[in-house]
């Protein structure tokens, strides 16, 4: 261990990235906040279909990336109405189909996506 150095230029950097690493993830907390909150309201426009469209959002805020098997597999709802609750969730523009498969369509919350990848450089992996 060094016994000699400039220990206190050393932790004010360390202190300051501690601190705009801090106040990133806040600001990204709130973004995702009202995101949350902006698309909780938009499924208060599908009337009846709304409690189930919610059972299936609440899923997507855990699991972003979803296909029917996957929402199945989690919330006590058919697989119909699962098909129906996925449609109207992209009809709102809150999923995005992922691909044109006829079976085990992928869908993204997107916007969710989004901000969980702010900042990163996801580069070309080189």
């Amino acid at each position: 261990m060094r016994e000699q150095g400039n220990w206190e230029d050393w932790i004010e950097f360390f202190l300051e990235g501690v601190k705009t690493t801090s106040e990133q993830a806040a600001e990204s907390a709130v973004k995702i906040l009202n995101l949350f909150e902006n698309d909780r309201r938009r499924l208060e426009t599908l009337g009846r279909a709304q409690p189930s469209a919610a059972l299936v959002y609440a899923l997507l805020q855990k699991k972003p990336v979803v296909n029917a098997r996957t929402v199945q597999e989690e919330v006590a709802l058919s697989r119909p109405t699962i098909l129906k609750m996925l449609n109207a969730l992209e009809d709102l523009e809150i999923l995005r189909r992922q691909d044109n498969r006829k079976r085990d369509q992928l869908f993204v919350y997107h916007d969710y996506v989004a901000l969980l990848n702010e900042g990163v450089d996801v580069g070309d992996g080189e």
